[in-house]
């Protein structure tokens, strides 16, 4: 299974991915860096209620670039840079490697010669730009500042934040978004104790891997079609506050005086697309994507992909606060907390597990959009 913008692991390899580096006084002349030479430190968590990777209308694949060519063949090259030293030196190493995940799942980096003469099945590649996205005015992500790799625009800023991880779907063409930065990554940095090695584990990496699956053009795998996803609405992030919008709308104000008539609106309102642009987190799980304008179904449904949600994603305690310790695959099954589950034929439910490595299905789907 895979969902794409139309338009629009997780583990440490024994030979590092060359980066492309881009020269900012001669964008066409390019130097192969070692990916050995990357420094250090990240982490990762979930999607803010302002998720909005969903927005297939505005997402494109990456475009093959002319002046990153090897052989002769143009490169679908995703440039990408930190927006400040500190997001550099707390996330490189690990969106490295998580860079490195992808790119020995889908057999190889296409800049490298021998897998051009042998060929991988894909054009798609990452290529690290050699400044800080942003001069030294820039704040946070709603206040960045002053771009500072002027030509490059479209170049992927990777912000280091506090929680919620999330990035826009494939690419944003200048045609719909000229703005600087407007291809982003938000990322949490992974802790790392004295001692600790630099490598991150398949389990830390796997929001890091999974974030990285949307910049090259993938939706959520539990949002197929033809998933056997049975959605907890009463559990889903921000639904008591989509509730208190909805009734103010005149369209809904009927519901208050119906018996119930909160249930009945929550499960109206958890599956409908108005209410994602109102940033709502939820549309995040529910399955009318797949009928939004630009979006894309390629495949079956593929439970073992990266790009799925584990049960537990954002659980509900006894006190109706929302957690985000999604990436821990201990996270006891408790379906008065979960925010959906597998359901079968027979009706009976059995949780989603958390998936730490890139799957054939999320191959697949990613040399079927950038193939070779």
């Amino acid at each position: 299974m895979k969902i794409l913008s139309a338009a629009c692991a997780v583990f440490a390899l024994a030979s590092p991915v060359a980066a492309v580096a881009v020269n900012l006084q001669n964008p066409s002349a390019l130097s192969v860096v070692s990916g050995k030479n990357v420094p250090v430190g990240s982490h990762p968590d979930f999607i803010k209620p302002r998720t909005t990777w969903v927005d297939g209308q505005n997402a494109v694949e990456w475009p093959a670039d002319p002046q990153f060519a090897y052989f002769g063949v143009p490169l679908h090259a995703i440039p990408y840079c930190f927006v400040n030293q500190e997001a550099k030196e707390k996330l490189q190493h690990h969106v490295w490697q998580a860079m490195q995940a992808w790119m020995k799942a889908l057999g190889g980096d296409p800049g490298d010669v021998d897998h051009r003469v042998h060929g991988i099945g894909h054009l798609v590649t990452f290529q690290w730009v050699q400044v800080n996205c942003y001069k030294d005015d820039y704040r946070d992500p709603s206040n960045p500042g002053t771009w500072n790799v002027p030509g490059w625009e479209h170049a992927l800023a990777i912000h280091l934040v506090p929680s919620g991880t999330s990035s826009k779907p494939g690419f944003r063409p200048k045609e719909k978004n000229n703005e600087a930065g407007r291809n982003h990554m938000y990322l949490q940095a992974i802790p790392r104790a004295p001692g600790d090695s630099i490598n991150a584990s398949p389990g830390q990496l796997q929001a890091f891997t999974h974030e990285l699956g949307h910049v090259l053009g993938l939706g959520h795998a539990h949002q197929h079609p033809d998933a056997p996803v049975k959605l907890r609405c009463e559990n889903l992030p921000n639904m008591d506050w989509v509730i208190d919008l909805a009734l103010m709308n005149d369209e809904y104000k009927h519901y208050k005086n119906e018996p119930d008539g909160r249930t009945k609106l929550r499960d109206f309102l958890c599956k409908r697309e108005n209410y994602d642009k109102a940033v709502f987190a939820g549309c995040a799980f529910t399955e009318y994507v797949t009928n939004r304008p630009g979006m894309k179904v390629i495949g079956p449904y593929d439970q073992d992909s990266i790009m799925h949600y584990p049960t537990m994603a954002h659980w509900k305690d006894a006190e109706g606060n929302y957690h985000d310790e999604v990436w821990k695959s201990h996270m006891p099954w408790n379906p008065d907390q979960a925010t959906m589950s597998h359901v079968h034929a027979d009706g009976s439910e059995e949780p989603f597990p958390l998936n730490i490595e890139i799957s054939k299905g999320d191959v697949a789907a990613v040399k079927s959009r950038y193939p070779a």
